[in-house]
């Protein structure tokens, strides 16, 4: 889905998987503007036609204690953007699958064995190193092999 940051005007091509079907708000990386996509807005109830009043009725006015008070603006509570979402830690146990394993220690052991046999072979094969590139010569005199 492309997202167009209403703010600065960047544009973001985010997989809808990753937005899920609940609305959630979503943060500019360039500009840190919040805001919530009008893709994913809810759509808005329409309301029913009034019920039209009688000519003949009067206001009523608000009694005094009403109109004295203050409105008290309480903060919206909003879910977090996607960039705060990757940084909530997750729970163990709760369907996520541990990553690691098997597959991460079998490729830093093939790797490090690679390591060990380019060591091992430019040690043997010094000599034959030595004349195809000649530069190499003042790196096997630095470690003492030349």
């Amino acid at each position: 889905m492309l997202i167009v940051c209403p703010a600065c005007q960047a544009e973001y091509n985010v997989p809808d998987a990753l937005l899920g079907r609940a609305p959630r708000q979503v943060r500019c990386a360039r500009c840190a503007h919040a805001w919530l996509p009008d893709e994913l807005r809810p759509p808005e109830p329409e309301l029913p036609a009034p019920p039209p009043t009688p000519p003949a009725a009067t206001p009523v006015a608000e009694p005094a204690s009403l109109a004295s008070e203050p409105e008290h603006d309480a903060e919206p509570v909003t879910a977090p953007s996607l960039a705060e979402e990757a940084r909530l830690p997750t729970t163990a146990g709760a369907g996520h699958t541990r990553r690691g394993g098997v597959g991460p220690a079998l490729g830093w052991l093939v790797s490090l064995m690679l390591l060990g046999a380019a060591g091992w072979a430019t040690a043997t094969w010094r000599d034959a190193v030595m004349q195809a590139w000649p530069a190499s010569q003042r790196l096997y005199q630095w470690i003492g092999l030349g």
